[in-house]
């Protein structure tokens, strides 16, 4: 017999990770990964709004009662590039001045990037604003057969936009686009499974 009756459907809100898109989140931390050679990746830990749908269990590790992730702040650099240094010290910049706080950023200093960090994150942290998350796949094995995952970064242009200025103008920030390379980068095996996992704030990095 056909009938829906007595079936019960599983909430559409009950994934607990950020994924790629444009979308309103805070920063609510970060993480400093060294690499053999000394170079330092920054990747922020993130989280969107409160979610409210019937079923969701926010991970534990979350501020809000939000989805939360791991998004690649930056490339792993090196602290002696100066056209390295400028984009990062640039980018931060940009993030105080959308989140209303380039006056407490400005007075911040530091001579290591950990301290930096950490003199920089009480102020920037838990104030929402519009961020474009790209997302670039990688491959990796699951009991024998590989599949498909996707870690988290930030466009390189163009990834913030205030809650002021996309109130005003929706289109402030450039609609996220799965056909841009820049906003998605897929990994181009027929072979791989093509079922998806986004990293989860505990996975490692792929590289």
């Amino acid at each position: 017999m056909f009938s829906t009756k007595g079936v019960v459907l599983k909430s559409e809100g009950g994934f607990k990770y950020l994924s790629y898109g444009v979308q309103k989140a805070v920063i609510v931390g970060y993480e400093l990964k060294t690499a053999k050679t000394g170079k330092q990746m920054v990747v922020l830990l993130m989280e969107g709004p409160k979610v409210t749908d019937a079923g969701f269990e926010p991970d534990p590790a979350s501020k809000f009662g939000g989805r939360i992730g791991r998004v690649n702040f930056t490339i792993y650099f090196d602290k002696d590039n100066k056209e390295q240094m400028e984009q990062f010290i640039t980018n931060i910049a940009l993030i105080a001045k959308k989140l209303g706080v380039s006056e407490q950023v400005d007075v911040i200093e530091a001579s290591d990037l950990e301290s930096y960090l950490n003199k920089l994150m009480p102020v920037l942290r838990g104030k929402f604003a519009v961020w474009a998350i790209t997302a670039q796949e990688y491959v990796y094995n699951k009991d024998g057969k590989d599949k498909v995952g996707y870690s988290l970064g930030l466009r390189r242009y163009g990834f913030i936009a205030s809650l002021d200025e996309v109130e005003a103008d929706p289109n402030h920030i450039k609609p996220f686009n799965k056909d841009d390379k820049y906003d998605y980068q897929a990994v181009a095996i027929a072979s791989v499974d093509p079922d998806f996992k986004v990293q989860a704030p505990e996975d490692e990095m792929p590289w």
